[in-house]
């Protein structure tokens, strides 16, 4: 959970950084609308949200001590569950003294899919630099100290950090899967489970490394801004802007606009015009009543970011907003982590301090 603190400051810094810069938006890998850089690393801090949640609620759920429960019936010695609850940092006792004893098993499964969602989520944003950061898109580039070399192409400046990522979120998706085919059946805490149980640890250290990774990746990052913006308004990438013009000048239904630009952009791909620009002898009587002037600042990619005013949207307005929400809801979760953190440190200290003092003058 801290180093995904970490990755959100990076992305909403980034975000700042890179407010208004244009980019290309993207559905099916085919450019969709125009977006600008810190709208998509806003949108990025989101599930990394979700995420957080899911595991500071996993950690409530998990935070309960098995010990005293035995095998599965408790125990007569004297002991105070509580107190070594307490001791240990946990927030309770596992309730029933049969579950405290097989209270493990479930622990790597849930664990395992928050882990799983956050590698994922992670990914997709690891995935679109590795696109960007490639040769022929060349829209961004990582930090040297994140790249590789080939044994033989001297040349070569690879993303290994973002392969990183991409393959152990590959990975992860079957780590709940494994931990779940041992779960159905258990009938014990130790034979069955230490298939499974033992790679928890690993699963943890290897998603905080990910994430870490990520961070640097963000934090780094070489941003070519002409490219971003070139390749922002390319292949019509505003043309809905034009059709819901259609539909508040013309009258015309949505679809019936949509049907109109299509037709628009079909003629001007024929006939090899230049993209974006829309060339009088190739319009229809749709559009006869738009000047040049107009239809051009109709098309304008800075104009379609400016316009997107609905809330979350890509306005500059939209943007402010999201930033506040986005560093509200990280102090947030700042908050939860630096209290558990303080909590388990609190355990430890009060837990050696007892110790010791049970312990003064034995072997003197």
């Amino acid at each position: 959970m801290s180093t995904l603190i970490g990755l959100g400051e990076a992305l909403l810094e980034a975000a700042e950084n890179h407010d208004d810069v244009l980019a290309p938006g993207y559905t099916h890998l085919q450019h969709a609308q125009p977006t600008t850089l810190g709208h998509y690393f806003n949108a990025h801090y989101w599930p990394l949200s979700r995420n957080l949640a899911r595991l500071s609620q996993v950690y409530e759920r998990l935070n309960e001590c098995p010990l005293g429960g035995a095998a599965h019936s408790g125990t007569a010695w004297p002991i105070d569950r509580d107190a070594t609850a307490a001791y240990l940092g946990f927030d309770r006792p596992v309730r029933n003294a049969r579950d405290a004893g097989m209270s493990s098993v479930d622990v790597g499964a849930e664990l395992a899919g928050a882990l799983g969602l956050t590698l994922s989520g992670i990914s997709r944003c690891a995935s679109d630099l590795f696109y960007w950061s490639s040769s022929e898109v060349g829209m961004v580039r990582l930090h040297p100290s994140l790249c590789g070399t080939s044994s033989m192409m001297p040349q070569k400046r690879n993303p290994i950090a973002l392969e990183r990522i991409r393959g152990l979120a590959g990975d992860a998706a079957g780590w709940g899967a494994s931990q779940l085919g041992i779960l159905h059946f258990a009938t014990s805490t130790d034979s069955d489970q230490a298939y499974v149980h033992n790679r928890i640890p690993a699963y943890c250290q290897a998603t905080a490394g990910a994430v870490t990774l990520l961070t640097e990746a963000v934090a780094t990052l070489e941003v070519h801004t002409g490219r971003l913006g070139e390749s922002a308004g390319r292949h019509w990438s505003t043309s809905s802007a034009l059709a819901d013009d259609l539909v508040r000048t013309q009258g015309l239904s949505y679809r019936g606009a949509h049907e109109a630009v299509a037709r628009l952009i079909s003629a001007h791909e024929s006939a090899g015009a230049t993209d974006g620009v829309v060339r009088a002898d190739l319009i229809d009587q749709h559009f006869r009543h738009y000047s040049a002037e107009e239809l051009a600042g109709v098309l304008d990619t800075r104009n379609f970011v400016e316009s997107r005013t609905s809330a979350g949207g890509t306005s500059a307005a939209q943007r402010r907003k999201l930033a506040a929400q986005a560093a509200d809801d990280l102090r947030a979760h700042r908050r939860t982590v630096e209290a558990r953190t303080e909590e388990v440190e609190q355990a430890r200290v009060r837990l050696l301090r007892d110790a010791t003092s049970l312990t003064e003058g034995y072997g003197t």
